[in-house]
């Protein structure tokens, strides 16, 4: 998944955090368990704890699949600037329900330009 931002400090509480918002990307899989779409908006906060060595991520998207089906993506986690890592929740209907039972791990990383983010999902099974 990539997902472009545009980044505003957002005052919250007594400091300020880094607020983006998504304005577009898109969505891929590998085989044939996944989904092909693009997302159309969202949000991202990402609070940055003791000094930057902490990161708690938090984004909230929505697009659709390249069928027409609606998707809402919610991934939230916490890490360091060199290994954040993020559960991720897929809300998805129609031929692609099935993976709203998926436990999803995200790992993401910033582009060099800090304009978007790849974020790669692992499907963990037993």
């Amino acid at each position: 998944m990539t997902w472009l931002e545009s980044r505003h400090p957002m005052k919250s509480t007594d400091k300020l955090v880094p607020v983006a918002a998504v304005i577009g990307g898109n969505i891929s899989s590998v085989g044939n368990k996944g989904i092909t779409g693009v997302f159309k908006g969202g949000i991202s906060v990402i609070d940055i704890i003791d000094g930057g060595a902490v990161i708690v991520n938090n984004v909230q998207t929505f697009g659709s699949t390249t069928d027409g089906t609606p998707f809402l993506v919610t991934e939230s986690g916490i890490g360091s600037p060199a290994d954040d890592f993020a559960r991720l929740s897929l809300n998805i209907g129609g031929n692609y329900a099935a993976l709203q039972d998926q436990f999803i791990i995200t790992e993401a990383a910033l582009a060099a330009d800090r304009k978007s983010v790849m974020t790669v999902g692992y499907i963990v099974t037993d």
